[in-house]
């Protein structure tokens, strides 16, 4: 850090008094991000240290990876353990439902045939909900969901999903505004005729709006 201007020093003694840090900055994160990485691999990783018997970090890191072999990163269901959280939701023939998703699997649907509708307890990762996890007993089952879920983060999702529903809303309002503007023009030309009946509701072509029955048909009472 002693290479860059505008640092502000470990404490006020031994900053001097004149030095003003913020007018002597002159250097972003992300320039400062890259010289840091470069700093620690290709100076510091290949620098002897004694504390490694004269091995540079890169020369002890490939001796041992040669005895210890490096584990790779923990997958889905791992993260999901260590960093998801729990819910509680109702097992049903299509599965579990959560942020209006479904997800499900054979053994999660044989296990609603055995019990029925019960609820459960899952397990959700916010960072990847592709996938859920289900506990039955106890064992963890693994639900996935629809394949473009996959790495999915829920943030990314709900801000979609209110979009989505957003556009809906306007196109609906959009469809709605020329049929009542129809209704009423026709209003006004059937007033303007003079004509006093009006075309017959919905309601009471489908028997709503009649008492909740059919007109009788032939039994007019000799009439």
């Amino acid at each position: 850090m002693s290479w860059f201007e505008g640092r502000t020093f470990s404490d006020v003694v031994a900053e001097a008094e004149d030095y003003d840090p913020d007018k002597r900055t002159g250097t972003s994160v992300e320039e400062l991000g890259r010289v840091l990485i470069r700093y620690v691999v290709d100076q510091h990783h290949n620098t002897p240290r004694k504390e490694l018997g004269g091995e540079t970090a890169r020369e002890a890191y490939l001796n041992l990876i040669k005895k210890y072999p490096v584990w790779g990163s923990p997958d889905a269901d791992k993260l999901r353990t260590v960093f998801g959280f729990e819910i509680k939701r109702v097992l049903t023939r299509g599965g579990i439902r959560f942020l209006n998703i479904q997800y499900r699997s054979c053994a999660l649907h044989e296990h609603f045939l055995t019990v029925g509708r019960v609820e459960v307890i899952c397990r959700v990762h916010s960072a990847n909900i592709g996938a859920i996890s289900v506990r039955i007993g106890k064992e963890w089952l693994t639900a996935p969901g629809p394949k473009q879920f996959d790495g999915v983060d829920a943030e990314t999702w709900i801000e979609a999903e209110a979009a989505v529903r957003a556009k809906m809303k306007a196109t609906e309002q959009f469809i709605t505004g020329p049929i009542l503007d129809i209704e009423a023009q026709a209003e006004i030309a059937r007033k303007r005729a003079r004509i006093e009946d009006s075309p017959i509701p919905r309601k009471a072509q489908q028997g709503e709006g009649l008492g909740g029955r059919q007109p009788e048909v032939g039994h007019s009472g000799g009439r």
